[in-house]
Formats: structure tokens, C-alpha cells, sequence
């Protein structure tokens, strides 16, 4: 078996899903359209007493927009290919073991979603007024593709789980959108202080800290960035002791 086999995985799943333009210009348009409608309500008022609200959504609007794209397309995918194409019978049947199957097709699903990410940051960096600083803009791409992996590892691991599409939309929903608006994306619910500590359980609570100071704040956020990468650890483990005996069955 070979080191590096995972790349072979990696590279069948991002040449058949990445589409240049479908893609990046179809994963703009949304959350373009959203950021420009708070910041027209809210304008450039002060959010809280360190930055405007039009600055403070920069962040918000890109993590809205990956974890929302991650998430189902690493779920459907999942989904698709062990139900109804039967694609991933042909990954086992091929001389590739289950860690290489999940980490090729998570950072196939991760790079695609951070590359739609990147133009979209940098059309709202300009939009807002933020000044743009080469190495944060990169600091924060890491806080994204941590995030992506995260989102990925526990899309994959709702596809393997579910037994129909029906129960795959609903858990998706019951999921990512509560999760995405309590996470300090849109509103900061983290002012509250009997959600101030609770919130540090998600990870797209974490991602925006870390994101956020970066672009705001030229600042990063060393507590909310060890944590998120725990988290991208731990989801792994799990998801890969899951996927393993669930290839295995």
C-alpha cells in the first residue's frame, strides 16, 4: 500500500464536483446578495464597541456560505455514491483502505469550498472597507479550511448514516442552520453571558472568532484556534472509526 494513495481518491472526487465558473460565480451570488441586504438595514452602525456591523459580517457571510456548501455536498455525496450510484462500492473494491477513501474525498469537498471562498472574502473585504493585509487574508483562509474539514468529516459521516434522502434533508437542516445562527455569525449571542462559554462548542463559533480578529482585528485568536483544530481531531477519529465499520459491514 502506498503512502500516498488518498491522492488518487482526492483527485477523482475534485475533477468530477469542481466546476470553475458553476461553482465559484453560483457560490457567490447568495451570500453577496445577503451581505449586501444587512449591511443596506444596518448600515455602518456599530455592532459593539470594537468594530461595525459591516465588518463584522465579513466573516459571518464567508462561514455561512462554506459550511452550508460543505456540509451538503459532503453528505449528498456520501449519500449518493454508498445508495444509489454505487460509486463507493468501486473505491472497495479497489486496493485502498478506508482512511484513504475519507481523507481524499474530505479534502476534495474542504478545497472546493475554500477556493469558492477565496474570491468571495476578497470581494467582501473590499465591500466592506477592511484593509487588506496579505497575511491575515491567509491566517484566516487556515481558520476556513480547518472549519471545511470539520464540516466535511461530519457531512460524510450523516451520509453514511442516514437511510434515506428524506431523513438526510431533515437532519442536514435540524443541523447546520440552527448552528450556523447561534454561532456568532449574523448576531453576536456570545454578548449573553449564560451562552458566552457554551458557545465555544461550536466550531463555527470558533471559526469566526478566528477569522474575524484576523481580517478586523490584524489579531488571532490562539484559544479559539487550538480549539478548532481539537475539534477538526476529534471529528476525525470518530468519523473515520464510523466510516471504517460501516465499509466493513
Amino acid at each position: 500500500m502506498k503512502r500516498f494513495d488518498f491522492v488518487s481518491v482526492f483527485k477523482k472526487e475534485f475533477n468530477a464536483s469542481f466546476k470553475l465558473l458553476t461553482i465559484v460565480l453560483g457560490g457567490m451570488v447568495t451570500p453577496l446578495f445577503i451581505y449586501g441586504f444587512f449591511s443596506m438595514v444596518v448600515g455602518g452602525n456599530s455592532f459593539d464597541s470594537y468594530m461595525p456591523y459591516k465588518h463584522y459580517m465579513v466573516s459571518g457571510t464567508v462561514i455561512f456560505q462554506l459550511v452550508y456548501s460543505t456540509f451538503y455536498q459532503a453528505s449528498y455525496s456520501t449519500f449518493f455514491s454508498s445508495n444509489v450510484t454505487q460509486t463507493m462500492d468501486e473505491l472497495l473494491t479497489s486496493p485502498l483502505n478506508s482512511k484513504d477513501i475519507l481523507l481524499g474525498r474530505t479534502l476534495s469537498t474542504s478545497m472546493i469550498t475554500v477556493i469558492v471562498s477565496i474570491p468571495l472574502l476578497i470581494c467582501l473585504i473590499f465591500w466592506s472597507g477592511l484593509l487588506f493585509n496579505l497575511v491575515w487574508y491567509l491566517i484566516a483562509l487556515v481558520g476556513l479550511a480547518v472549519l471545511a474539514i470539520i464540516f466535511s468529516l461530519l457531512g460524510t459521516l450523516l451520509g453514511i448514516l442516514v437511510n434515506s434522502e428524506f431523513s438526510l434533508i431533515n437532519f442536514a437542516n435540524m443541523i447546520v442552520i440552527p448552528l450556523t445562527f447561534v454561532s456568532d455569525t449574523f448576531v453576536k449571542l456570545s454578548a449573553i453571558p449564560s451562552l458566552k462559554y457554551i458557545l465555544y462548542c461550536s466550531p463555527i463559533k470558533l471559526a469566526n472568532d478566528v477569522v474575524r480578529e484576523a481580517l478586523v482585528l490584524s489579531k488571532l485568536n490562539w484559544l479559539s484556534g487550538l480549539i478548532l483544530v481539537l475539534f477538526m481531531v476529534v471529528s476525525w477519529v470518530v468519523v473515520y472509526k464510523v466510516f471504517d465499520k460501516k465499509l466493513k459491514d
